[in-house]
């Protein structure tokens, strides 16, 4: 249960491969604000849409579910048998009517008194919902999509370019992006232009993309057009960088990258540093001399160690995370 938005990225492409995965052994119904994304003909997935808070326990009770699977909002989970996921932190737990951060925490702790087992999507988070909740917190690992492994095994040729990709907001570091590009005019910046799961831009968006355009060595790119299309970019990419500025709760960009074979580096921030297989690749974004230097290094040796992509898909397929996830369902139902 969980929105789930077309065109939209993150938690929305997880629920979309997980639901999948597990029509194949269960029948899963997706109990979402908007199911649009994921198609109505998919064998044993079948689709309930509801309005909010309001009216989800009575779309719930019509399907009289063996298990109920929540992702992070708890409060909506019903009396039934439930896995709680986490993937974002405690701000984003806030929905109708709950007005406030803490009235959010409150009902969470509430449904979470009555589930099964409660997981989050890495280390970094799952302490801070046991921190919050007061609850025993399992880590899930998600996944990168198969499109990204499928480029990234291909031979795709690198252009000499630095991308972030994601949607143009300042905690996610796009303002430390473009210092960077200012300070690094001899290195090309790619910059992609995500609107969803908005469906117009915001002032902030707007804001940060006139900035983009005003540094001429950087390029602000329309949205891919799908997945693989995306994957392509990225595969294409020599460098791909994560500046996150709030506490990330995992960091699909950075997993999804290094399955498509480019070089990553990330900040670092909260669950961020467990998406790459060393701290060589943690870097302060502030320190524009050191990291314009790392840069220019990985842009003249754009293919990284063929164990960077080793070591994701050892932890990040949707197998694999599939299987840890049917772990927490059998915990549940006491199998």
């Amino acid at each position: 249960m969980a929105a789930v938005a077309p065109g939209a990225g993150g938690i929305e492409n997880l629920l979309v491969g997980w639901a999948g995965a597990l029509s194949e052994f269960h029948d899963v119904h997706v109990v979402s604000v908007n199911p649009g994304s994921i198609s109505d003909t998919q064998t044993g997935v079948m689709l309930h849409p509801f309005e909010g808070a309001h009216d989800c326990a009575e779309v719930v009770a019509l399907v009289q579910p063996d298990l109920v699977i929540s992702n992070n909002r708890p409060l909506i989970a019903s009396t039934y048998p439930h896995l709680a996921l986490f993937h974002n932190d405690v701000v984003a737990w806030r929905d109708p009517p709950y007005d406030s951060v803490r009235h959010a925490r409150e009902a969470c702790q509430e449904s979470l008194s009555d589930a099964g087992a409660v997981a989050a999507v890495s280390t970094d988070l799952a302490e801070r919902v046991a921190a919050a909740m007061g609850a025993r917190v399992s880590v899930f690992r998600p996944f990168a999509d198969a499109v990204f492994f499928d480029v990234g095994a291909a031979s795709v040729e690198k252009r000499p370019v630095v991308s972030y990709v994601g949607r143009l907001l300042e905690k996610k570091g796009v303002a430390a992006v473009l210092r960077l590009a200012a300070a690094c005019p001899d290195i090309r910046f790619e910059v992609t232009n995500f609107i969803a799961p908005w469906s117009t831009p915001t002032p902030e968006h707007r804001r940060l993309a006139a900035a983009a355009q005003k540094l001429p060595n950087v390029v602000l790119l329309d949205p891919p057009r799908d997945r693989r299309d995306l994957a392509q970019l990225v595969a294409s990419t020599s460098v791909v960088v994560v500046p996150s500025r709030w506490r990330e709760p995992f960091g699909l960009v950075a997993i999804e990258a290094q399955a498509a074979g480019s070089h990553v580096l990330v900040s670092g921030s909260g669950g961020l540093s467990e998406t790459v297989p060393g701290r060589s690749s943690v870097v302060d974004f502030d320190d524009l001399e050191y990291v314009g230097g790392r840069l220019r290094d990985l842009l003249a040796s754009p293919n990284p160690d063929p164990s960077v992509r080793t070591w994701v898909e050892s932890q990040f397929t949707l197998p694999r995370s599939t299987a840890r996830l049917q772990e927490l369902m059998a915990r549940v139902v006491g199998e």
